[in-house]
């Protein structure tokens, strides 16, 4: 067995790529390595094992690692809010990884990085997305249309420095962004679904659902949360009888206030924020649709829930989303227009309902927490057997 130092920035904040490295962290344990968590919080073990169905051991040795560096960032960040700045991810991503790999870096067999591309060469790395690509964000992206955002993150990918990548072993979490990376990065990562957690899931007969909508993801721009209402706006007036659930966390103040705000004129949108998981799991078990707005979702772990809740999700024609609900058309639009036309077409359509049911049930969930479990620790035998 090995010394492990598993590196991921923010392992509390809550997201998809969390749940990448909590489960990580996890499986290596189970295996008999020795595991050394390196973040910048100070989690809460008990909590994150119930998010995320996790069985990270209560004495995990948690390494939260501060630095005058991590700590100007932060100083920044607030100081930026004012200006409609909430974070500076890259930037202190860079931060903390040089604070571990200056510390840390000797006292392991390899490094595991969770949150990203890792600046180290000979470690394992899981990209959840190319964000240092410049390429990679201008294609798939739309920062780079900020004044200031290219002189950012020009700065940022300076002070990253990143190794040579010939002996770093390259995983992501989906064919979509194994293609980005290698268009962009010039490799080809192993594609490893993030892990889903099913077992909570015990959806009713389709006929006891309610013929409405859930959406879940951070309130944010990227989510195109306000996207999504304007399509429940034109189902209604098409005649379609829904309503809309909007469930997540605050990403950004200013768009929240401006999702309340629409939420509030309409009685149909209910904007729910952050609720507890059993909420979150009866509400989508009660619910017949989901809908998700994000273009060029790098996987889609809300996703990926929808189906495991036998909710016939909607997704934006871009990205790894669409492998999740198994590349199906009638599942994947364009447009507005796209998407009122083929929501319209399912949910007047018992028949199409029937079928696409019948679809996902074939297609699967990718992303099953014990294979994933299992290929995160295959592919970290290999790194350290030098294959």
């Amino acid at each position: 067995m090995a010394d492990i130092g598993v590196v991921h920035a923010s392992i509390a904040a809550g997201g998809g790529a969390e749940a990448v490295g909590v489960h990580t962290v996890g499986a290596l344990v189970d295996a008999g390595h020795a595991v050394t968590l390196y973040t910048t919080d100070h989690p809460d073990i008990a909590v994150l094992n119930d998010r995320y169905g996790a069985t990270l051991p209560p004495d995990l040795n948690v390494v939260p690692v501060e630095s005058p560096t991590l700590t100007a960032v932060d100083a920044a960040t607030v100081a930026a809010r004012p200006l409609g700045v909430s974070d500076f991810p890259l930037l202190r991503q860079v931060a903390f990884e040089h604070s571990v790999v200056g510390r840390y870096r000797h006292h392991h067999d390899t490094l595991v990085c969770t949150h990203g591309e890792f600046a180290v060469a000979d470690a394992v790395e899981y990209i959840h997305f190319p964000y240092f690509s410049a390429d990679a964000m201008q294609r798939y992206g739309t920062r780079f249309d900020e004044t200031l955002y290219p002189h950012y993150h020009r700065f940022c990918r300076a002070l990253k420095r990143r190794e040579g990548a010939d002996t770093t072993t390259a995983l992501t979490n989906s064919e979509w962004t194994a293609s980005v990376v290698e268009e962009t990065l010039g490799r080809r990562p192993q594609v490893i679904y993030p892990p889903v957690d099913t077992t909570a899931f015990d959806p009713p007969p389709w006929t006891e659902m309610d013929a409405g909508f859930v959406a879940v993801g951070r309130l944010h721009p990227l989510k195109r949360q306000h996207r999504l209402i304007e399509i429940i706006d034109s189902l209604r007036d098409a005649g379609v009888d829904t309503h809309l659930h909007i469930v997540g966390p605050v990403g950004d103040d200013q768009y929240a206030g401006t999702l309340a705000d629409r939420a509030a004129s309409r009685p149909y949108v209910h904007l729910e924020g952050e609720i507890p998981r059993a909420k979150l799991i009866s509400l989508l078990e009660s619910h017949r649709y989901g809908i998700h707005g994000r273009r060029f979702e790098h996987f889609g772990i809300a996703v990926a829930e929808m189906v495991a809740s036998r909710t016939v999700p909607f997704v934006h024609a871009s990205g790894g989303q669409q492998e999740v609900v198994g590349n199906i058309d009638r599942l994947c639009y364009a447009d507005h227009d796209d998407a009122v036309e083929k929501i319209t077409g399912v949910t007047t359509s018992s028949t199409a309902q029937r079928t696409l049911l019948d679809d996902l049930s074939s297609t699967g969930i990718p992303g099953e927490p014990e294979q994933f479990r299992t290929a995160i620790c295959e592919a970290v035998k290999r790194h350290l057997d030098g294959n």
